[in-house]
């Protein structure tokens, strides 16, 4: 059964669809821990204050934290590596742009605290920031 409604000369042709039929979707389920800018689905919303006043959750800190200790040994000495690398590039696409920033400060920090056996290195510009391996470690 098709109905139409006339409005201002143009005729808008709606056709009855049933909400019954509709299939019902699972929400899909990403691996990554999100950033902190969402609630974790378990309840565990403890939370990690950065250097330059952003806050992450602990659970996508520690995930980051993680990668980059698991991928310390491929790692060259004398060598410069953006967070791309540090996290491996698979892992570091499956982030969004937000979580690629807030992983890249979440490095950042991990470095200045000496949570990682990583010093900052400069670079001509302060974005993106380039690592490499302490040289006593």
């Amino acid at each position: 059964m098709e109905t139409s409604i006339k409005e201002s000369n143009h005729a808008i042709n709606l056709i009855p669809v049933s909400l019954e039929a509709t299939p019902q979707r699972t929400p899909q389920v990403n691996p990554v821990i999100p950033s902190g800018r969402l609630a974790l689905p378990n309840g565990n919303n403890e939370s990690v204050s950065l250097s330059d006043g952003y806050t992450t959750s602990k659970a996508f800190y520690d995930q980051i934290g993680n990668q980059v200790v698991s991928t310390l040994p491929t790692l060259k000495r004398n060598r410069n590596y953006k967070s791309n690398s540090l996290c491996g590039r698979d892992y570091w696409a499956s982030l969004d742009n937000a979580d690629r920033r807030i992983g890249g400060r979440c490095i950042a920090h991990m470095v200045v605290n000496r949570k990682l056996p990583l010093v900052l290195v400069k670079g001509k510009h302060e974005y993106p920031k380039w690592y490499r391996i302490q040289e006593n470690a």
